[in-house]
């Protein structure tokens, strides 16, 4: 396969061709809810990316499962809404950017972490997707048009000067253009973003909005940092700590969810690290709550397991973000296995999962990458390839899941070291987002 290059996350990675999907092929598909694993995390539809948006499907997804795990309903956020605000971030010169490309009129960017996509909300508030896009295909090829869109009006069109980027209404009218957007959410957007520029979040908490289809935080009911109280989405995102930009991700709030490194050092307190860092997500879990989390992907991954034995340097291509689900332990004193497809009630044998002398043996993860086993038309589109004969009956490669919608890592993949050039620069977890309250102390890096 021909390598080509994408620019993700902020940085360039290179990408089989066929791989494109892995942060780059929204809209709810087939697939979803695990009705028994071990914790009781909530799910909701799995999702198709198009673009190398993966962020923000993983904060979709812990939003829509901190929701569910709160009321037991379903909700569809619109990821694209969100893009919407970062791209108008990138081309006026805010700070919820990781590059300066669009503002200097070359591309909009579409990598990010998940510490920009919560400012997102605390500034812009959120919406569901059929408001936003209530004709959107199921594949996500607006999110691709939108990108092309944006990237013509930046080198041949509306926005190409650096004048015009500065018309703070003529960079909305053009993302409500590439985004087709109806005469609804784009009025919308004008009446409250058309003027103040105080965060949505400050302005409800000041006397409400006023416009029914754009929601601040506070208005979405979900988990709270013990899993079992109901608090609101503003009081997760929490606001940006002192002195800290959005993209390192770091909130402050009682109840506010923050972004930790997984940092790698080869002497003892890197080995405390990890280890706490990997018990504290079993304790997250064993809360009901969803955990954000970015990581590399390889291309050796079989039926959607990846494993640390079968990796080499050459076979991870790109950093890509998810939330983890779930997790099999072994050796847990007392009861054994706490296999993944069987879901623990017992606190005691929830208890006994922390233990020491347990192993954890892989963390399962929702994915953006789809729930379906073949290609489709735009699929094979999206990634390049010209085989559209073959549309529904091409089988993916072996690093999509064998049941839909979620893969495994396993622990040794996790906390496998990863190389760059001749320097060990970390591992295949890069960094997670975790609530307050944690409890195993994490050292410093």
């Amino acid at each position: 396969m021909s390598p080509f290059t994408r620019l993700l996350l902020g940085s360039v990675f290179v990408f089989p061709l066929a791989a494109d999907v892995a942060c780059s092929p929204s809209a709810p598909e087939a697939g979803g809810t695990l009705s028994s694993e071990v914790t009781s995390v909530e799910n909701t539809s799995v999702k198709s990316q198009a673009i190398a948006n993966c962020w923000l499907y993983a904060t979709a997804g812990w939003v829509e499962s901190l929701h569910k795990g709160a009321t037991t309903r379903d909700v569809d956020v619109s990821e694209a809404y969100w893009n919407y605000w970062y791209w108008y971030e990138q081309i006026t010169g805010g700070e919820i950017t990781l590059g300066t490309d669009a503002q200097t009129g070359t591309a909009v960017e579409q990598g990010g972490w998940w510490g920009l996509a919560v400012e997102i909300i605390y500034r812009y508030g959120w919406m569901y997707q059929g408001d936003f896009l209530p004709d959107a295909d199921a594949k996500a090829a607006r999110h691709a048009y939108a990108v092309r869109a944006l990237d013509d009006s930046l080198a041949s069109g509306a926005l190409k000067s650096p004048e015009s980027r500065k018309d703070l209404k003529l960079v909305r009218q053009e993302l409500s253009r590439a985004w087709k957007l109806g005469t609804s959410a784009a009025a919308d957007i004008e009446a409250i973003f058309g003027g103040t520029k105080e965060s949505i979040t400050a302005r409800a908490a000041n006397g409400g909005l006023g416009i029914t289809r754009i929601h601040a935080p506070q208005e979405l009911p979900v988990l709270g940092a013990d899993g079992t109280r109901t608090v609101t989405l503003a009081d997760v995102v929490g606001t940006m700590a002192p002195g800290t930009t959005p993209r390192d991700g770091s909130r402050i709030g009682p109840e506010a969810w923050t972004e930790t490194r997984y940092a790698w050092t080869a002497d003892d307190d890197g080995h405390r690290r990890r280890k706490a860092m990997l018990k504290n997500l079993q304790h997250v879990l064993n809360r009901r709550l969803a955990i954000p989390f970015a990581w590399w992907v390889s291309s050796t991954a079989q039926a959607g397991q990846f494993v640390g034995a079968r990796v080499t340097d050459s076979s991870i291509y790109g950093i890509h973000e998810s939330i983890l689900v779930d997790y099999e332990v072994d050796d847990v004193p007392g009861y054994g296995t706490l296999r993944v497809d069987e879901r623990e009630t017992r606190p005691a044998a929830l208890a006994a999962s922390l233990d020491d002398r347990a192993r954890v043996k892989f963390f399962r993860i929702k994915n953006s990458w789809g729930a379906e086993t073949g290609w489709t038309d735009e699929e094979l589109r999206q990634s390049g390839l010209s085989q559209l004969a073959d549309a529904g009956t091409k089988t993916k490669p072996e690093y999509l899941p064998s049941k839909p919608g979620f893969n495994d890592l396993w622990t040794d993949y996790v906390d496998r070291e990863r190389a760059w050039g001749d320097t060990t620069d970390g591992h295949m977890l890069i960094k997670v987002a975790l609530p307050p309250g944690l409890r195993f102390p994490i050292p410093a890096p």
